[in-house]
């Protein structure tokens, strides 16, 4: 006889009940593992995001800074001819200088002119960031109120959180965008 055909009906019963459960465990630890996975490759995917927004934001300053430089080159051209100036200055000294004054003007007014679109690009990326700080905090808010203790955690807050990470254009969408909006 065979170990099998030597055990009773509830034998054999208790070993399918304990198959199953080992079963329905790895079966669970499976899932956690891949819940895990996915949570960390959402979390690498969000700070990948907000590492390219940085960089961006670390681009545009040194656009600004370009662009404060030009600005203010004509500026400095007069100011440097007043400065050289001898204590008498002749005529074509004088219209020299005028004619710089009057192209720094005209330099500053185009300044003005185009400054408001910048003003608006860094208005809206301040209320971006504003927001997303608010919905973080809330999130941490809700978090701390509703969490269950599990892992990964599934509470109202966290979930708030990864929607807004995912949701998040990319930066190549942003770009694009923006160059929609000074294009047309």
């Amino acid at each position: 006889m065979t170990a099998i055909e030597d055990m009773t009906v509830a034998e054999l019963r208790e070993d399918l009940k304990l198959a199953s459960r080992e079963a329905y465990d790895a079966q669970r630890t499976v899932e956690s593992l891949l819940m895990d996975r996915a949570r960390w490759e959402r979390e690498t995917a969000a700070a990948i995001r907000r590492r390219e927004w940085e960089n961006v934001a670390t681009r545009d300053d040194h656009y600004a800074k370009a662009e404060i430089q030009a600005r203010v080159q004509p500026l400095d051209g007069v100011l440097y001819r007043i400065e050289q100036l001898g204590e008498r200055a002749g005529a074509a000294d004088i219209r020299a200088l005028k004619d710089a004054a009057r192209a720094a003007r005209n330099r500053i007014a185009w300044a003005r002119d185009t400054a408001p679109d910048t003003t608006l690009a860094d208005a809206a990326q301040a209320e971006t960031m504003r927001l997303r700080q608010v919905v973080t905090e809330q999130g941490r808010a809700l978090h701390a109120e509703l969490a269950t203790g599990a892992l990964p955690c599934r509470c109202p807050g966290c979930e708030l959180i990864r929607a807004m990470d995912a949701d998040a254009p990319s930066v190549r969408e942003v770009l694009a965008a923006a160059s929609e909006v000074t294009d047309g």
